[in-house]
């Protein structure tokens, strides 16, 4: 399973929801393969490092910000 597929099923797993998603032809310009990188670039320094409390803060600011109608 690329990383890609395991993030979109975390994410759905997390949600409790399935959407459709395409990635046979995803190409990403350019790629973080760790924080540091994304620290030195970005200027950034990640607050969580489990994938699962990542989507799952995102999630609860997604429904607080836009509730139901965003998803």
């Amino acid at each position: 399973m690329n990383a890609i597929v395991f993030v979109l099923a975390e994410i759905q797993a997390i949600i409790a929801t399935s959407f459709y998603h395409v990635t046979e032809h995803y190409r990403p310009v350019w790629r973080l393969d760790d924080s540091k990188e994304a620290g030195e670039r970005f200027a950034w320094a990640p607050q969580h490092s489990d994938l699962g409390i990542i989507i799952t803060d995102a999630w609860r600011w997604h429904n607080k910000r836009f509730g139901s109608k965003g998803v």
